[in-house]
């Protein structure tokens, strides 16, 4: 019953009639359709809120498509997906935390998960031209906004993959890059 954190239409969305949503403390998903339960399902049992057994991953698989309205790419959740796969030191914090989720029949439980770790900036935004160059992102004005299209999450899943295996820090700004290496280079 929470509501959604991440805007009007995502909260809308996840209380029409034949909508599924994961049961998460920090990412839960909607979905709706024939595959919505099969997608959602366990997502508490994960150890990473995006990464494997995900509903994330899930729709990675599924070749899923992403249509964003109002808002910049720092929305992709996907990116997380990607990073998780890519098995990058630094995306989760030093140790998991213990979270609290509510199940759909009011049961109170504890989640041991890994966080991201927030105190690495990223660059989501910056990867827009990127992502448009090799025409995995489609963008079109709509009215005073701007709609972002990804209609294949499996290849701009893949393409992240390949180029974060080449380079860890491709979605991490400068000054957190700087940074890593700093801290890098102290651990050394």
């Amino acid at each position: 019953s929470t509501p959604s954190v991440v805007g009007r239409i995502t909260d809308d969305f996840w209380r029409q009639p034949g909508t599924v949503r994961s049961v998460h403390p920090t990412h839960s998903l909607a979905a709706s359709g024939p595959d919505a339960s099969a997608i959602c399902t366990d997502h508490e049992l994960c150890d990473t809120p995006c990464g494997k057994g995900t509903p994330y991953e899930r729709l990675v698989h599924q070749d899923s498509a992403t249509l964003m309205f109002g808002v910049s790419m720092n929305a992709y959740t996907f990116f997380h997906t990607a990073e998780d796969a890519a098995a990058l030191p630094f995306l989760y914090e030093q140790r998991p935390y213990s979270l609290r989720y509510r199940d759909s029949a009011g049961g109170i439980h504890i989640l041991n998960m890994w966080r991201h770790n927030m105190q690495i900036a990223r660059r989501f935004t910056e990867t827009r031209d990127w992502l448009e160059a090799r025409g995995l992102l489609v963008s079109r004005p709509l009215g005073l906004g701007e709609l972002l299209y990804l209609p294949h999450a499996a290849e701009v899943h893949a393409a992240l993959l390949e180029k974060l295996k080449r380079d860890p820090f491709f979605l991490v700004n400068e000054v957190a890059h700087s940074l890593l290496l700093e801290r890098r280079a102290l651990n050394s």
